[in-house]
């Protein structure tokens, strides 16, 4: 059993703009189900999970969660190792409606509910503090802030 399920799609690299492989080289991984045992969810995927868990699951809320259901994710680029690239996943009821790369600006933030929360590294290295000194809490608006000023996070 694996820890972890993943999300599966064709995504355009921002950097060398090769297609990636629909499969889990893109680390599109995801823990929303009780049992994850390493599934691939791709587009038209039936995914049953609890809503009220996704925050436990690792995800961050950004705003109440609406329909559909949106997910902002941390992939890398199996062609030049561009990371962090990002993917928003769509959740309409329990099937996976779509699965883009967008880029991590303020548009995509104020239309997610969630973001994987492993944007936290990112978001203290750019804030310059480190990240045991940054509340969870404090990850979003501080993502936020970030980007006003035109930050951007798509490096490492």
């Amino acid at each position: 059993m694996g820890t972890f399920d993943n999300f599966v799609a064709q995504l355009r690299c921002p950097r060398c703009q090769r297609l990636s492989s629909a499969d889990d080289s893109t680390g599109i991984q995801t823990k929303l189900r009780d049992e994850p045992d390493a599934s691939w969810f791709s587009v038209g995927s039936q995914l049953s999970f609890d809503l009220h868990r996704v925050a436990e699951s690792g995800y961050l809320p950004v705003q109440p969660a609406g329909q559909p259901l949106r997910l902002l994710q941390i992939w890398s680029c199996g062609h030049c190792g561009k990371y962090p690239n990002w993917a928003e996943v769509v959740i309409q009821g329990d099937r996976v409606a779509a699965i883009e790369a967008v880029p991590l600006d303020l548009a995509t933030l104020d239309r997610i509910h969630f973001i994987d929360e492993d944007v936290a590294y990112f978001v203290a290295a750019h804030a310059g503090r480190e990240l045991a000194d940054v509340p969870y809490a404090e990850i979003v608006p501080l993502l936020r802030d970030l980007l006003k000023c035109s930050v951007d996070l798509s490096s490492g």
